[in-house]
This record gives C-alpha cells, sequence and structure tokens, in this order.
C-alpha cells in the first residue's frame, strides 16, 4: 500500500456546535491500486476496537462514490443496499474486494444511485491531502443528501527526498469567517 492521501470520518454532528462524534473511519491508500479502508471507532470507549478493516478496491473514475457507497453498505446498513450488494456482488474470496472484478458497471452504478438517495443521518467528514487523486471528484458530494464536511490543504512544509530541501505549498493564513 501508499501512503494515505485522505481520510474520512463517519458519525453524528453535534446539533449546536458542528463537528463530528465520529463512529468509523475510512483511509484512501493511493500507490500502483488505489484502496479505501474502513473501520469502526469507539474513540470515547476504555477498550481498543476489534473491529476487522474493511478493504475496497475502487474503481478510478468514481474512488470518491464508490467511499460514499461503502458508508451507506457498512455504516448506515441500509437495508435496500445490502439486499442489492447480495445481488450485484460476484466475490469469489473473502478479504478485499475489487470493484472492477467483484460487480458489473451497470450494478455498481445501481448501487451507486441508491446510495445517492440515502438519508441515513450521518455527517462525513473528508480531509484530502495534497497528491490525492480525489481531490477533482469532489463535485459529485453535491449529489448526494449526506451531511458532508470537505476539508483540503492550505498549507504544507514537508522535506522532499528528490530536492533534499524542505519545500512549502500554500499559505499559512486564517481565512476569514464564512459562516
Amino acid at each position: 500500500m501508499g501512503a494515505i492521501t485522505a481520510q474520512i470520518l463517519i458519525g453524528k454532528a453535534h446539533a449546536n456546535d458542528g463537528g463530528i462524534n465520529p463512529e468509523y473511519q475510512m483511509f484512501l491508500s493511493e500507490n500502483s491500486a488505489p484502496v479505501w479502508l474502513l473501520k469502526k471507532l469507539d474513540i470515547f470507549s476504555r477498550k481498543d476496537s476489534d473491529a476487522q478493516t474493511i478493504k475496497w478496491i475502487p474503481t478510478v473514475e468514481h474512488m470518491l462514490e464508490d467511499a460514499v457507497l461503502m458508508i451507506g453498505l457498512y455504516a448506515a446498513k441500509d437495508k435496500q443496499l445490502l439486499q442489492m450488494e447480495s445481488e450485484y456482488f460476484n466475490r469469489k474470496e473473502k478479504g478485499i474486494t475489487e470493484l472492477y472484478r467483484d460487480v458489473t458497471p451497470s450494478g455498481l452504478e445501481m448501487l451507486r444511485r441508491r446510495a445517492r438517495q440515502l438519508e441515513h443521518g450521518y455527517k462525513i467528514t473528508l480531509s484530502i491531502f495534497y497528491g490525492s487523486s480525489i481531490r477533482s471528484q469532489t463535485e459529485v458530494l453535491k449529489e448526494y443528501k449526506t451531511d458532508v464536511e470537505v476539508c483540503m490543504p492550505v498549507y504544507a512544509r514537508e522535506y522532499s527526498v528528490w530536492s533534499k530541501q524542505v519545500e512549502e505549498k500554500g499559505k499559512l493564513e486564517v481565512p476569514a469567517d464564512r459562516n
């Protein structure tokens, strides 16, 4: 797996304070093949969660929508989506799901169409890091009924092994309040 290029927190929004009380987390790892990793959280518990990690290799063209579909299936557990999953998915082995292999394009589009209709009460916060390929796919989130907050970097300072020096991107400024 490559570096993590995006993170999603899935949970309930606070009615007065905004933010999120996360129940699940997702990570996008990108390298030779992208993979979404989804895991249940219990951040306010004193014990570690032993929930399994669900892994999907998404379609490159619809990587972000595939993440929202995972949320509908495994976080919201929408009954209609789960029924459609049993109809359209053809998993030959346990472990990682490969969307190009395990479901037909038409079946995947039917699942995405259902996911766009969901009003499951979850909020997602999406943090997209520099270099993530889903940066160009965020506009599609307007088609979903889910509460969403998208966070993109305004500033980064990192050492480059290629140039052998510290490089900066963006500006570290506090933007005006947009409320």
